[in-house]
């Protein structure tokens, strides 16, 4: 499957440990057709998030910002329908966990691809 195809096909991104989210900005403008989702354990950040999307200036941008989901939640239990996710990210997370807690993710990671 090519780039494009591979595009087209993703309709639901889950960015664990988004934090404020950058991450899940560049994957809403890489995936801009699909259902973004931003994961976070930091309410705060995710408030930011949710700020810095709606500064955004570019109005069609911002629109499709303003549309990404922010979940409050702990990564190892989502509470999200069982493979409901095309494409996932965890990045700068699990250098902060210990085993078990990385383990327990990478089992919801599992469940939700």
């Amino acid at each position: 499957m090519d780039y494009e195809e591979s595009r087209s096909k993703t309709k639901r991104i889950l960015d664990i440990g988004c934090s404020v989210g950058i991450s899940t900005f560049y994957l809403s403008d890489a995936f801009p057709a699909a259902k973004m989702t931003g994961l976070d354990l930091s309410a705060y950040f995710l408030a930011i998030a949710s700020h810095r999307a709606s500064e955004t200036k570019d109005s069609a941008t911002r629109i499709r910002y303003e549309s990404i989901d922010w979940i409050h939640s702990q990564a190892e239990a989502t509470d999200l329908e069982t493979n409901s996710i095309d494409l996932l990210t965890a990045c700068y997370i699990f250098h902060e966990l210990p085993d078990a807690g990385a383990r327990d993710i990478i089992r919801e990671i599992y469940r939700l691809l």
